[in-house]
């Protein structure tokens, strides 16, 4: 998942804070693997992508039965540390099912 922000300073990224779907602060542990990104200058403008990776073990633990789940992100600014985080954004995930895959393997041999 990607929390994109853009307008930001080259020299200045923010503190990104991502939320679980119940509120919960989502740390870098064994559930979740976090980048803060770096700002890149796209048409003048300073864009940092945040992303958030979910482990397969806690998509198949809390998410198997839903269909989309929604977690939140806001930031914080690391130039003007007084100031307040930014509002929360909703970042939705659909949950897509492929479905098993079903295969045989024939094991060919050769005699000598």
């Amino acid at each position: 998942m990607t929390c994109t922000i853009s307008g930001l300073d080259a020299n200045n990224a923010v503190a990104v804070t991502w939320k679980e779907p119940d509120g919960a602060t989502v740390s870098d542990d064994v559930n979740y693997d976090l980048l803060a990104g770096t700002v890149t200058q796209i048409d003048g403008s300073g864009v940092q992508n945040a992303v958030l990776t979910i482990k397969a073990a806690k998509l198949a633990d809390a998410f198997a039965d839903h269909s989309s789940f929604t977690y939140k992100c806001s930031v914080t600014s690391s130039q003007y540390t007084a100031s307040p985080p930014s509002t929360e954004v909703d970042v939705v995930a659909n949950v897509v099912t492929l479905g098993k895959v079903l295969y045989q393997i024939k094991l060919v041999g050769s005699e000598t």
